[in-house]
């Protein structure tokens, strides 16, 4: 992936375009001075970090910071910016692991605003029922529903965490 080309092209297409905002696509390899300067320049609203771009070469099983690092997390912290997170792991939110490191980086970077992917990457029910009672704990976490074509799935997330942190179809363009 061209990453550089990427952002550069789609920071063109929504320029002058207000209200239109753009996410910028990173990689773990990009600097803290890098995304600082990337994110001015291209009038970024947030980061769309991908699992498939993990460090450790392993798509599935990857923590968060594998494929975001810290160093990433705190440039949104400082801008208020969104993090677009696309969960790893079999289990997807209702995983132990993503939901101790989501618990960890939500309090530590409390300045971001996450929003998970497709229900966290829960296309039904059960794994926002496990991670439901931690899920309400996370203030700075939203849900978007874009490609979940199961109404139970939504049904329990709007039962969790409330109808104001759900948001219809936000990662929709051009995946769905």
């Amino acid at each position: 992936c061209d990453f550089e080309a990427s952002n550069e092209f789609i920071a063109n297409e929504v320029a002058g375009h207000d209200p239109s905002r753009a996410l910028m696509l990173v990689n773990p390899s990009m600097t803290e001075a890098d995304l600082e300067d990337s994110v001015q320049k291209g009038g970024f609203l947030g980061l769309k970090p991908y699992r498939f771009f993990s460090t450790t070469g392993d798509a599935v099983h990857c923590r968060i910071t594998d494929f975001l690092p810290e160093h990433q997390i705190a440039v949104a912290d400082r801008h208020g910016l969104i993090i677009m997170m696309h969960l790893s792991r079999p289990e997807g939110i209702s995983d132990p692991v993503n939901l101790e490191d989501l618990e960890n980086l939500t309090t530590k970077y409390p300045n971001a605003k996450w929003v998970l992917a497709h229900c966290a990457r829960a296309y039904s029910a059960w794994p926002i029922e496990r991670a439901g009672d931690r899920l309400r704990d996370m203030p700075n976490t939203w849900f978007d529903t874009s490609s979940v074509c199961e109404s139970d799935a939504m049904d329990a997330l709007i039962q969790c965490v409330g109808i104001e942190r759900v948001m219809y179809g936000s990662d929709d363009v051009p995946v769905g």
